[in-house]
């Protein structure tokens, strides 16, 4: 527990002693992981347009309107 710095947490504390994690991959939703990637990709491209500089409305509003 103090090697990774986890004193102050009584819930790691407990799952470390019970010897399993809090995990369970079937609570998840069905598809729930490419629905993350999906939004993510969204935003990923309209900031990298204003990273970028690019200021033109017809360079700026198709990112963001997928966004939206």
């Amino acid at each position: 527990m103090t090697d990774l710095n986890l004193d102050h947490c009584q819930s790691a504390k407990i799952r470390i002693k019970a010897g399993k994690s809090n995990y369970s991959g079937e609570d998840t939703q069905r598809n729930l992981a490419q629905r993350v990637f999906d939004i993510t990709t969204k935003f990923i491209t309209p900031i990298d347009v204003l990273e970028l500089g690019m200021t033109s409305i017809d360079e700026v509003a198709p990112p963001i309107r997928d966004v939206y």
